[in-house]
Order: structure tokens, then C-alpha cells, then sequence
């Protein structure tokens, strides 16, 4: 029942998803929030969350895009322009 996709579809007519998320010692499921993202048809898939976790994220899955944003020992710093730009 899925519909067929036109031959010259690209993953960036597909939608992109943003996922903020993830902690110190809890970088699991912001992880498999962003692989369940990419298994479910998301074009393109950001993992965001605290520049102490980038490493973390970047080997996670490696067709996630990260992006590293304000760190507060190891949780998310909020910085409202740096949001508003990822939406």
C-alpha cells in the first residue's frame, strides 16, 4: 500500500526531520529517535544536542547529520537564536 516513487525522487524531497535531544549519560534515545527517523522514509534526518555529545552522535549513524549546540555540563544550554535557526 506504500505509494511507488517517482524515479528521479531524491532523499531532499523527502522532508527533513530535527531531533533535539539527548544528555549526559543518556544519549540513547535521542540515538535511536534519529535511526528511527531515517528507517521510517525522513529524507534527511539532524540529530541536535550538547556539543559534550557530538562525538557520541557522530558515531551513531552516519546518515544523520549532527549539529552541536551550547553545552551545560552535559546537558542542553538553551540559546533561543540557535533553536530558531534549526526550525
Amino acid at each position: 500500500l506504500v505509494p511507488r516513487r517517482d524515479p528521479e525522487f531524491h532523499k531532499g524531497l523527502a522532508g527533513h526531520v530535527g531531533v533535539l535531544a539527548g544528555s549526559r549519560g543518556h544519549t540513547g534515545a535521542a540515538l535511536l529517535c534519529a535511526h528511527a527517523c531515517s528507517r521510517i522514509g525522513a529524507g534527511l534526518t539532524t540529530l541536535a544536542g550538547p556539543s559534550s555529545l557530538h562525538t557520541t552522535f557522530t558515531l551513531g549513524r552516519p546518515e544523520v547529520m549532527t549539529l552541536a549546540l551550547p553545552d551545560d555540563d552535559g546537558a542542553l544550554g538553551f540559546d533561543a537564536g540557535l533553536l530558531a535557526a534549526f526550525t
